[in-house]
């Protein structure tokens, strides 16, 4: 009796781990669709890889404001689901987009850029929004950093050069935003940027996930690209 006991028990066992496992694979790909949805979505608004900049150029010559506000609102709560399901399960984080030229990290980095340069360079309605996006999307940069921090190293840079912003502020200006004077834009700007930037593009590096315009591997930068030193030859002197 207690033999046939103990073999029902394990029966029973592997059926609860096997069901377990099966709900566990679900709960995955659900977390997983939920995310890539609004990455989608993002590139006909930011572009394929996204960029902030180019996010908000869209939204001024298409005449959406209203657009732009609601996707800062769509991806603050996307911060927020991402926040709960990837600390969760944090093997979701290696779960790379199935489109080229996408990943949620670049996507999610590109909202924040945005967010980012409504709140310091541009005068916009969407401010109240971009501010909420800010707070929420920090506190998902915050908790990934603390999990993944080998990889996310913090640094009080906002990781791209003033050159760069000032080209971002010409084409805003373009346009058609009243931006504000570079100068106090551009203290503002990297002063936002810089709690983010760092554990953003630390993580997209160890991820080797398709670099975008401000996320990502930037050794393509001319400034940053170094000659080789070549040792000289010497003849070998008998």
């Amino acid at each position: 009796m207690p033999a046939r006991l103990a073999t029902v028990a394990e029966s029973a066992t592997g059926v609860i781990l096997g069901a377990l496992a099966i709900t566990l694979l679900f709960s995955l790909y659900e977390s997983f669709q939920r995310r890539e949805e609004l990455v989608v979505t993002l590139d006909a608004f930011a572009g394929a890889p996204p960029s902030g900049v180019q996010m908000l150029e869209t939204a001024s010559s298409h005449g959406m404001p209203e657009e732009l506000v609601k996707t800062f609102d769509d991806w603050r709560q996307w911060a927020a689901a991402v926040l709960e399901s990837h600390l969760a399960y944090p093997m979701l984080v290696f779960f790379r987009s199935s489109h080229d030229n996408e990943a949620w990290l670049n996507s999610f980095g590109a909202v924040m850029d945005a967010a980012v340069l409504v709140m310091s360079t541009v005068d916009d309605k969407s401010e109240g929004p971009a501010k909420l996006m800010y707070r929420v999307g920090n506190h998902l940069v915050e908790d990934l950093s603390w999990y993944f921090r080998r990889w996310t190293p913090r640094s009080d840079t906002p990781v791209i050069e003033r050159f760069e912003f000032d080209q971002a502020w010409e084409r805003l200006q373009k346009a058609g935003y009243d931006c504000k004077p570079a100068d106090a834009a551009w203290t503002v700007f990297a002063r936002l940027r810089s709690t983010y930037a760092s554990p953003i593009n630390g993580l997209a590096r160890a991820l080797v996930i398709p670099p975008a315009e401000w996320i990502g591997d930037r050794s393509y930068l001319p400034h940053r690209q170094r000659e080789t030193r070549k040792r000289p030859f010497r003849r070998r002197q008998d």
